[in-house]
């Protein structure tokens, strides 16, 4: 009787085991996961530089973009055609005014208008989405 209750709690201690080691593997291979999908959203982003430049209204403004895009290979591509991306954001901002540009849907305007002008920079490539990270008008 007793070999037959140390057998049970055995193998009650065995299953329990397994089921929370199971438990601790699944919630680490979860966190390794998560944290591999951030790294990699960060090394297909790039950061414009801010651009200070006239509006079509005689202001200017002070814009800064982050452009996301499906692939790393695709964002180390885009790092060559950087004064090219800048020149799409100064020719973009000096065609629109004060009051295209406010407000959410000037801020939609301007991340759809820098998402095409991007992509046509870089065709090969495809773009997630642009973002506007910093904007001011004066």
């Amino acid at each position: 009787m007793k070999k037959i209750l140390i057998t049970i709690v055995a193998t009650l201690l065995v299953l329990a085991i397994g089921y929370f080691g199971y438990g601790f593997y699944t919630d680490y291979r979860v966190k390794a996961q998560e944290e591999k999908q951030v790294e990699e959203i960060g090394l297909k982003r790039l950061t414009t530089d801010t651009v200070t430049t006239n509006l079509a209204s005689n202001e200017f403004a002070v814009i800064q973009f982050a452009i996301e895009m499906e692939e790393v290979k695709g964002r180390e591509h885009l790092d060559h055609y950087l004064p090219e991306v800048r020149a799409a954001i100064i020719t973009t901002m000096t065609s629109l005014n004060r009051n295209q540009v406010s407000g959410p849907e000037g801020l939609k305007l301007l991340e759809d208008t820098m998402k095409q002008a991007v992509q046509d920079i870089v065709p090969d490539y495809p773009v997630s989405r642009v973002m506007v990270t910093e904007f001011k008008v004066q």
